[in-house]
C-alpha cells in the first residue's frame, strides 16, 4: 500500500508540475518582474495545493503502518499469552512433582523409624508446609 501511494504521489506531482508550467508558459515575463511578496503569494498558491496532497498521502501510509504494527502486536500478545499459559502448566507440575517427593521422603523417614512419635510426625508435617509455601511463593 505505501508503495502504491508514493507512485501515485509522483505520479500526481508529475502531472500537476506540468500543468503548472502549461498555465504559466506564456507569463513567464510577469513572474519574473513580480515583488517578492507577490512571487511569494504565487508560490504559496501553486505548491500549496501539492503539499496538502502530499500530507494526505502521509497521512494515509501511516495509518495502514499503524494498522500493520497493531495486527503484529495483537499477534505478539496471543502467543506470550500461550507461552505463559504453557509455563503455569510446567510450574503447576513441578510442584505437585516436589509436593509427592516431599511426602515420599516423609513417609521414606517415618518408616526406616520403628517407633513413631508424635515429635517426629510433627516435624515432618512442619517440612512439608514449609516445602508447600515456599512452592506458593513461585507460582
Amino acid at each position: 500500500m505505501g508503495r502504491l501511494l508514493t507512485i501515485v504521489g509522483l505520479i500526481t506531482t508529475f502531472l500537476y508540475s506540468i500543468s503548472i508550467f502549461w498555465l504559466t508558459s506564456g507569463r513567464w515575463g510577469q513572474i519574473m518582474t513580480m515583488r517578492l511578496n507577490e512571487l511569494g503569494d504565487f508560490l504559496a498558491g501553486v505548491f500549496g495545493p501539492l503539499a496538502l496532497f502530499w500530507l494526505i498521502l502521509g497521512f494515509l501510509q501511516q495509518g495502514k503502518e499503524l494498522q500493520q504494527n497493531s495486527h503484529s502486536l495483537e499477534t505478539q500478545t496471543k502467543e506470550l499469552n500461550r507461552l505463559i499459559r504453557k509455563q503455569l502448566i510446567e510450574i503447576s507440575q513441578t510442584q505437585r512433582a516436589v509436593e509427592l517427593q516431599a511426602i515420599l521422603h516423609t513417609q521414606d523417614h517415618l518408616d526406616d523409624e520403628p517407633e513413631h512419635t508424635a515429635e517426629s510426625i510433627e516435624k515432618s508435617t512442619q517440612e512439608q508446609q514449609s516445602i508447600l509455601k515456599s512452592l506458593k511463593k513461585f507460582s
